[in-house]
């Protein structure tokens, strides 16, 4: 019995990759999204077949961060479940199926959210989604006369008036921790305004006042709805940036972030590195006039620990997790993403505690035995025969393992 194993790249978005494993009728699909990565090597840990190897800062900005050796895989999912920015999908048959283990991270809308745009707007990674349910056009049209005013004292810059009538338009501006509302400042076009007064019992905060000589007389209770998408990341910006208590988060890991500031001052070249910067996808890093950190929105997931040429970052985590039933292998790979550890010893793995031995691995164009497994690795490490590889240059990709099995 053969199983067979390849790599693919999907058509439609050229960032990631997919591998598929065809054993006895089973499919399984691992497929990795580079744009998401941010080297933090918790995959890394995880693997239970050192099947995953991050490949370093310089092939991180190249938009290539991990090494994945598809003939070791065991398409187990390790690396999908623990992954913290959903940077791994993973299907059987075509369905995502239930693991052993899962990130305990969750957010939540609670009854306080009002459905406005503030969240949407500051969320780091766009994993918020607000849609229009009612819009002014919705509604009766009528011709007034009036006037029409923001009380900016009161205004919080929710966004609902925005979102409802193109009268109002919001000037976005850059979200940082000691800055997290999006906005700026709040305009009126009073061309576009006919005094329907339907945004005064909109706004929350009592914010908007008109004279109308016409008014509309409807009652608008709900104008939009806000949906948390599997894209969240958990950082909690959310939480902090909602003036109504509408979000409750739970971070997928405990831990502390220490940084050397006193090296780091004499060390450190934020303008020609930004290195941590780059990799925190939270913005929990980020620049003003000189470097900061604020660990409240801090999902610790170490890129920035692995990225920081001077060894000034610290990041320690423990996981939490979502325990669906009782598995030994996935426990110790709860163990080594908490203490750092890649696994020591390979052994046969799979999703299945029953599953069937390993067979012998296909590529596309022929057979790489295991005797050759150091040359694919060696060869997986350069960029341009790991490009032939990616892009199904099986001709190209075979020359360069040739070459490093001839050096082995």
């Amino acid at each position: 019995m053969t199983e067979e194993i390849k790599p693919e790249r999907n058509a439609e978005v050229e960032e990631r990759l997919k591998l598929i494993q065809n054993f006895e009728g089973e499919v399984r699909e691992l497929i990795f999204n580079a744009e998401l990565c941010n080297g933090c090597k918790i995959c890394v840990y995880a693997c239970p077949v050192n099947a995953i190897e991050f490949a370093g800062i310089e092939a991180l900005a190249a938009g290539m961060p991990l090494i994945i050796d598809h003939l070791q895989c065991a398409f187990c999912g390790i690396c999908y479940a623990f992954c913290p920015l959903h940077a791994f999908e993973f299907r059987i048959n075509g369905k995502t199926p239930e693991l052993p283990l899962e990130l305990a991270g969750e957010i939540q809308k609670l009854e306080g959210c009002i459905d406005c745009m503030l969240c949407m707007k500051a969320c780091p990674v766009e994993a918020i989604e607000w849609k229009a349910i009612k819009r002014r056009e919705d509604f009766p049209e009528v011709e007034a006369e009036g006037s029409i005013k923001i009380d900016t004292k009161k205004c919080n810059f929710c966004g609902i008036c925005a979102g409802f009538c193109d009268a109002f338009r919001l000037i976005e501006k850059d979200v940082t921790p000691e800055s997290l509302i999006p906005f700026s400042e709040i305009l009126i076009d009073e061309e576009k305004c006919d005094y329907c007064k339907l945004c005064v019992d909109l706004c929350p905060e009592e914010a908007i006042e008109v004279e109308s000589t016409n008014p509309v007389i409807a009652e608008v209770k709900k104008v939009a709805d806000v949906t948390f998408t599997d894209n969240c990341i958990h950082c909690g910006v959310c939480v902090e940036v909602c003036p109504y208590e509408g979000v409750k988060n739970v971070k997928p890991f405990e831990g502390d972030i220490k940084v050397f500031w006193n090296r780091l001052a004499r060390k450190c070249d934020v303008m020609s590195c930004k290195a941590c910067l780059v990799v925190c996808k939270s913005r929990a890093w980020y620049y003003d006039g000189e470097l900061k950190l604020d660990d409240r929105f801090c999902i610790y997931c170490g890129a920035c620990e692995n990225v920081c040429p001077h060894n000034l970052i610290e990041v320690r985590r423990t996981a939490l997790i979502k325990q669906n039933f009782e598995w030994a292998g996935w426990q110790k790979a709860v163990e080594r993403v908490n203490s750092k550890q890649v696994v020591e010893k390979v052994a046969g793995f799979s999703f299945q505690p029953s599953a069937p031995p390993p067979a012998q691995k296909k590529y596309e164009t022929g057979t790489l035995k295991k005797r050759n497994l150091k040359a694919i690795r060696e060869a997986l490490k350069k960029p341009g025969y790991r490009r032939a590889f990616e892009v199904g240059n099986p001709k190209k990709f075979i020359a360069g393992v040739k070459r490093y099995a001839k050096k082995t």
